[in-house]
């Protein structure tokens, strides 16, 4: 698994991947990317303002531990829909005015087309965090396991060399 925990659970072992900063994506055209254009910046409240699209894909146990460097307003945003697919988030933004957060990494992947605009947040709303590839210990050792996790850490190294 690959999640953004502070610390392994008992019995796992972790590894920090690379450090992520959160964007917001919207579809061209929309308000949001029209007043970042107009003002160089978004604030937290154009930002409230929207409403969102939001992606669960794990635990909310390990999610909470994310929300904990943003300000209570902005945790608080409009939700229109819940989702644990980014694949249908961005589906839903591209043909809606709702807003979806995401990492930079994944917004590039997903949304790096003239059909989107990739806007930085407001501070209050930025977080930065370190998601971690999480093992049980008894696959410490299992040579395809290895090989796993040396796949993914050689593609985040490639990636990150080419940021």
């Amino acid at each position: 698994m690959i999640f953004p925990i502070e610390r392994a659970p008992e019995g796992c072992a972790c590894l920090p991947l690379s450090s992520c900063r959160s964007v917001l994506v919207v579809r061209s055209g929309h308000s949001l990317a029209r007043r970042f254009d107009e003002a160089g910046a978004l604030t937290l409240e154009e930002c409230l303002a929207h409403r969102y699209v939001e992606v669960r894909p794990g635990p909310e146990w390990v999610l909470r531990a994310m929300d904990a460097s943003v300000s209570e307003a902005w945790i608080a945003r409009p939700r229109a829909v819940r989702t644990p697919y980014f694949f249908s988030a961005v589906q839903m933004v591209r043909r809606s005015d709702l807003c979806l957060t995401c990492s930079e990494t994944l917004a590039r992947e997903v949304a790096g087309t003239d059909e989107f605009r990739i806007l930085p947040l407001p501070e209050e709303c930025s977080k930065k965090w370190v998601p971690k590839l999480v093992w049980h210990e008894r696959g410490h050792r299992d040579p395809a396991m290895q090989w796993l996790r040396g796949v993914i850490t050689s593609l985040v190294h490639e990636q990150d060399s080419g940021r």
